[in-house]
């Protein structure tokens, strides 16, 4: 559909008239260019790329091994970029469960928040402590990293893992 369009324009010619040489203007009536304004949309695509966006910083999992071996484990975190202008921190919280989705340890907390230019800085060590219980070797369970934000919490990433506790 399309949207009709109304313009206005003056009606008649009018004529200014000043004494001396040189000064005869004639003003000829409303031309293309005095009455209509142009709009131009513009859309940045530096905007949109997700490169100068604000977002929050990465947490990632550097520990190699996914085969949970002792009821109490420690894992190793690293925040891949510092926080700075356009890099926001990341709250995290983190444990185990089952394939169900029943816990089987602790909570930890990552507050990715270091503005470090050193990466040995920016590395997380938490520790994990199971549940006393009989795990199954062949069945898979989940390192869940839970972000915590403004009263909302949405699943970070899901590791599988294995448990050979004997």
């Amino acid at each position: 559909m399309i949207t009709p369009l109304y313009v206005t324009v003056p009606n008649g010619a009018d004529r200014f008239k000043f004494q001396g040489a040189g000064a005869n203007y004639v003003h000829g009536g409303a031309m293309l260019q005095e009455i209509v304004v142009p709009v131009i949309t513009f859309k940045s695509e530096r905007s949109k790329s997700s490169e100068n966006a604000v977002r929050q910083v990465n947490v990632k999992m550097t520990s190699p091994v996914r085969k949970i071996t002792n009821l109490i484990t420690y894992l190793e975190f690293f925040q891949t970029e510092r926080v700075e202008e356009k890099r926001r921190p990341l709250v995290l919280a983190l444990y185990f469960t089952d394939e169900q989705g029943e816990r089987l340890t602790n909570e930890a907390h990552i507050i990715a928040d270091s503005t470090s230019a050193k990466p040995m800085e920016r590395i997380y060590r938490e520790k994990f402590v199971f549940k006393n219980k009989k795990y199954d070797k062949r069945a898979i369970y989940y390192l869940v990293l839970e972000e915590e934000q403004d009263l909302t919490v949405t699943i970070y990433e899901r590791i599988p893992f294995t448990i050979d506790v004997t």
